[in-house]
C-alpha cells in the first residue's frame, strides 16, 4: 500500500486553546498552520470579533487560510475554501514541511480530511454532478434561502419520492424539504441515496493525527468564554463591528446569513448600533421642537419658567434614554455570550460525528481544563502522538487495522476478505475477549462517536427513527432529540400536570361514587319512611 502523506488535524471547540496547541506543534515539528474557520477568512474587519491570532502570537509560524477575502465578499463556500486549502497542504507537503489544520468550522475541516465526502476536490477523480448538486444545496442551506414555494416544496411530496428523508426531517423545516427535492429534481437520485453511498466511500485523503482538544470542565469553559467575550469588548470589538455595519447590513446580507455576518457577535450587537445610530437624539429632537412652539406661543415673562420647565424635560429624557441603552447593552452582551456558549455545544456534536460507522477515526482526546498542567496533559502527548505518526506509516487515522487495509486496498482485496470471513468470524470471540484490555490501555484514544467512544449511528439513515410525544405535541427527530426531550422541563411539567389531573379525576369519581352511594341510601330511607307512614 502507497503511503499518503501525513497531515495533522487539531479539533476543538472555541475557547480550549486550539491555536496555543498548534503553535507548539508546528514550532517542534516544523510546520506551517492552515486554519478552517470560516469567519477568520476575511480581511480588513472581523479580527476580534472572530478571535483571529495576533501576528506576535504566531511566533514566526506562517498562518494560511486567514485574511485574504474583502469584507464584501457573501458567496464565498466549502468548495472555495478546500480547493484553495488544498492547494497550500501539497505546496507544504512539496517543502517538506508538516500541514496543521486548526479551525472551528466542522464542514470545512471535513472537506480536507475526507476524500470522498459531500464535495471532491481531489486531483484524479471526476468531480459528479450529484456531489456538486449536494455541495450547492448545502451551501445554500448555510447560507440562507429564497422565499421558497411551499406548494412546490412539501413534506408530502417528500414523503412521496424520498420517505427515507422524509423520516429523518422535521415536516417544518421547509428549508432542508426544499434542498432534499431540489437533490432529486436536479440528479433524478434520492438524496437518501446519495448519502448512504457517500458514507459507504469515504476514505481519508492523508494520513490523518487527529487530536481532539477539550475542556471537560464546564465551569472553567463557561467561565474562559465569557471572559474571552469581555476580552474582545474591552479590546474594541462594538467600534469593529459598527464599521462592519458600515458596509454590510441586515438587508444586504439576508438577515445575516452570508459572509462574515454570519459570526457570532455581529447580529447579536445590531439592534444597539441602531439605537446610538438611526435613534439617537430623534426623541429629543421632538421634545425640544414641541418645548419651543410652546415657548413661542407665550408671553414673555413665561419664557424664564419654560426654559427651567425644558432643562428638566431632556435630564429626564435623557436619563431615560440612558436606561434604555444600558438595557440594549446588556442583553446584546449576555445573548453574545449565550450564543458562543450553545455554538461550543454544537461544535462538541459535530466533532463527535466526524466519521461514519464503518470507517472509525482514532482521535486522541485531550483536556485542557488546568491550564497549569497544559504542557503534561496536552502538548506532550500531543507530540508524541506526531512523533508516531511521523515514524510509523502504517498508522493512517482509522481506529483498527481492518479499517487501513480496506481503505488502502479498496477492492482489490474483496475475494480474499470473501474467503477469510470465516477465519475472520472466528476470531471474532477472540477480539471480543480482550476488548476490555484495549480499552484500559486506550483511556485517552476515542472513536469518533459519543463521548464515550461510541461510534454514531445517527449517520445510518435506515435507523433514523423519528418519535411524537402525545404529552406534548411535538415531533422528534432521532434518539438523541428524543432522549433530551424527555429529561426537559416542559415535558416533565406537562406529565406532572396530566398525573395531577389524572389524581384530581380519580378523586372526583371517588367522590360521585360516594355521593351517588349517599343519595341511593337517602332514596332507600324515604322509600321506607313512605311505606311506613302508609301502614
Amino acid at each position: 500500500m502507497i503511503s499518503l502523506p501525513l497531515v495533522v488535524f487539531v479539533l476543538g471547540t472555541t475557547g480550549v486553546g486550539k491555536s496555543k496547541l498548534a503553535i507548539e506543534l508546528a514550532k517542534q515539528f516544523n510546520g506551517e498552520i492552515i486554519s478552517s474557520d470560516s469567519m477568520q477568512l476575511y480581511k480588513d474587519g472581523g479580527d476580534i470579533t472572530t478571535n483571529k491570532v495576533k501576528i506576535e502570537e504566531m511566533e514566526g509560524i506562517p498562518h494560511h487560510m486567514m485574511s485574504f477575502l474583502p469584507i464584501n465578499t457573501l458567496n464565498y463556500n466549502v468548495s472555495d475554501f478546500a480547493s484553495k486549502a488544498l492547494e497550500i497542504i501539497h505546496d507544504i507537503l512539496s517543502r517538506n514541511k508538516l500541514p496543521i489544520v486548526v479551525g472551528g468550522t466542522h464542514y470545512y475541516t471535513c472537506s480536507l480530511l475526507w476524500s470522498d465526502s459531500i464535495i471532491s476536490l481531489d486531483n484524479n477523480t471526476n468531480n459528479s454532478s450529484e456531489n456538486k448538486i449536494v455541495s450547492e444545496e448545502k451551501e445554500k442551506e448555510e447560507e440562507g434561502e429564497e422565499i421558497i414555494d411551499k406548494n412546490k416544496y412539501s413534506y408530502e411530496i417528500l414523503k412521496e419520492i424520498d420517505p427515507i428523508m422524509a423520516e429523518k426531517l422535521h415536516r417544518n423545516d421547509i428549508r432542508k424539504i426544499k434542498r432534499s427535492l431540489d437533490i432529486y429534481y436536479n440528479s433524478g437520485k434520492k438524496q437518501s441515496d446519495l448519502i448512504n453511498d457517500q458514507h459507504n466511500k469515504k476514505s481519508l485523503r492523508f494520513r490523518s493525527c487527529l487530536l481532539w482538544l477539550e475542556c471537560k470542565d464546564q465551569s472553567i469553559l463557561e467561565y474562559r468564554l465569557n471572559k474571552r467575550v469581555d476580552d474582545m469588548i474591552e479590546l474594541g470589538m462594538l467600534n469593529e463591528v459598527f464599521n462592519i455595519f458600515k458596509i454590510l447590513n441586515k438587508s444586504n446580507t439576508e438577515n445575516f446569513s452570508k459572509g462574515l455576518t454570519q459570526a457570532i457577535g455581529i447580529k447579536e450587537l445590531y439592534d444597539y448600533y441602531l439605537f446610538l445610530n438611526d435613534q439617537e437624539n430623534e426623541n429629543e429632537k421632538k421634545e425640544n421642537l414641541k418645548i419651543d412652539n410652546n415657548n413661542s406661543n407665550s408671553d414673555g415673562d413665561s419664557n424664564q419658567d419654560n426654559n427651567s420647565y425644558k432643562i428638566k424635560k431632556i435630564e429626564k429624557l435623557k436619563m431615560k434614554k440612558e436606561k434604555l441603552r444600558e438595557k440594549l447593552y446588556k442583553e446584546s452582551i449576555d445573548n453574545i455570550k449565550s450564543h458562543t456558549k450553545r455554538y461550543a455545544i454544537r461544535q462538541v456534536k459535530w466533532i463527535s460525528k466526524i466519521s461514519p460507522n464503518n470507517t472509525p477515526l482514532d482521535i486522541l482526546s485531550l483536556d485542557s481544563s488546568n491550564l497549569d498542567l497544559w504542557s503534561h496533559l496536552v502538548f506532550t502527548p500531543s507530540k508524541n502522538r506526531v512523533s508516531q505518526f511521523i515514524n510509523d506509516l502504517n498508522l493512517t487515522g482509522y481506529k483498527n487495522k481492518d479499517s487501513i487495509e480496506s481503505c488502502g486496498n479498496n477492492n482489490n482485496n474483496n475475494n480474499n476478505n470473501n474467503n477469510n470471513n470465516n477465519n475472520n468470524n472466528n476470531n471474532n470471540n477472540n477480539n471480543n475477549n480482550n476488548n476490555n484490555n484495549d480499552n484500559d490501555d486506550n483511556n485517552n484514544n476515542t472513536t469518533a462517536g459519543d463521548n464515550n467512544g461510541n461510534s454514531n449511528n445517527n449517520s445510518d439513515l435506515n435507523k433514523w427513527r423519528k418519535y411524537y410525544c402525545e404529552h406534548c405535541s411535538k415531533e422528534l427527530n432521532g434518539d438523541n432529540e428524543w432522549n433530551f426531550h424527555q429529561k426537559s422541563k416542559q415535558h416533565r411539567h406537562r406529565l406532572k400536570k396530566r398525573d395531577n389531573n389524572d389524581s384530581d379525576n380519580n378523586n372526583n369519581n371517588n367522590n360521585s361514587f360516594i355521593d351517588n352511594k349517599n343519595k341511593d341510601g337517602n332514596i332507600a330511607s324515604q322509600e321506607k319512611g313512605e311505606i311506613e307512614i302508609e301502614k
